[in-house]
């Protein structure tokens, strides 16, 4: 159930909390990107607490001590948030020195506008229309800039949920060939255990890793365009926001030795993003439901279907070894 059920819904409410918070404390403040530079610490650091402490203490290569696994986690969050702080100032001041300077927008405005609001002077409120879309663009400028930083954040995230997508998936598709080839070998007297063992049995996750990746690289750019642009309108920080959801729900399922789908946990975590959306009123949530629709189908028949096909064809060997005798 918590596989089916319970781990989308966990990626959903932890990438709409996300998203909400990056919305309220960041995106929604007179200042957004000083608002941003102040935040960046604390995103890097929560970015690698999500996932790296857990690595570094239950992986059997590895174990070592919590304490340490959070120091490790936090100094590591803290070098590439001021690594990325560097290579943001450096593109900031490459757009300044070419006329694009996203923290001055107010330069754009020629001179003809000054002129008309010297002219028709100021509203009731005491602030000119022209001076009211100055600022307009001034705070679009900043929000393009913020989510120009969010570029950093999300490559990690990217790469945290690819990480954790490994524990989980190549696990799962490795793990029964891991354990044939592990009690195969017990009855002929290699190892002592039939127990399957990822250090001794390195060759079937290599396996799983190559078949992997070379299903991403043929068949993976269709998934990759329905996630990312056909359930939501997505932007750096809404992606960051429903990438951490994914790590978050995802590591949880591996820490518990749950096997879980990560695409149901990914697509619950953009849908997340998509109703955070709503609750920072940016409309409504902008949820494509007829694409919704076919992705819950395929939820509900994966399991009955998988099962139909494995039976069939365990009758259909089962067959041939009787006939083979």
């Amino acid at each position: 159930v918590f596989s089916w059920v319970g781990n989308p819904l966990l990626g959903m409410f932890t990438s709409c909390c996300i998203f909400v918070g990056i919305d309220k404390l960041v995106l929604k403040r007179a200042d957004p990107l000083r608002t941003f530079d102040s935040a960046r610490w604390v995103l890097y650091l929560l970015s690698f607490q999500a996932c790296l402490p857990f690595v570094l203490t239950k992986s059997p290569q590895i174990q070592v001590g919590t304490g340490t696994a959070v120091l490790i986690s936090s100094l590591i969050g803290l070098i590439f948030a001021a690594f990325s702080s560097h290579v943001l100032l450096w593109l900031r001041a490459v757009k300044t020195s070419a006329g694009h300077d996203a923290l001055a927008p107010l330069a754009s405005f020629s001179e003809a506008e000054s002129e008309e609001h010297e002219r028709f002077g100021a509203d009731e409120g005491g602030v000119s229309k022209s001076e009211m879309s100055r600022q307009a663009h001034a705070r679009e400028g900043q929000l393009r800039e913020v989510e120009e930083h969010f570029g950093p954040l999300l490559i990690l995230s990217a790469l945290s949920v690819a990480f954790v997508h490994g524990a989980q998936d190549v696990s799962n598709a490795a793990g029964p060939l891991m354990q044939i080839v592990a009690t195969v070998d017990a009855a002929n007297g290699k190892t002592a255990a039939g127990k399957a063992v990822g250090a001794e049995l390195p060759w079937p996750l290599l396996l799983g890793v190559s078949a992997f990746v070379l299903g991403d690289l043929t068949l993976g750019s269709k998934v990759i365009v329905t996630v990312g642009s056909k359930i939501t309108d997505m932007t750096p920080s809404r992606a960051f926001a429903a990438q951490m959801g994914t790590v978050v729900a995802l590591t949880s399922a591996t820490l518990l030795a749950l096997p879980v789908s990560t695409s149901e946990c990914i697509v619950g975590s953009v849908i997340g993003v998509g109703l955070g959306k709503k609750f920072t009123g940016e409309g409504d949530a902008g949820l494509n439901i007829k694409v919704l629709r076919k992705i819950w189908a395929a939820w509900l028949l994966t399991i009955p279907y998988a099962a139909c096909i494995a039976a069939a064809f365990y009758h259909f060997v089962e067959l041939i070894c009787r006939l083979s005798n």
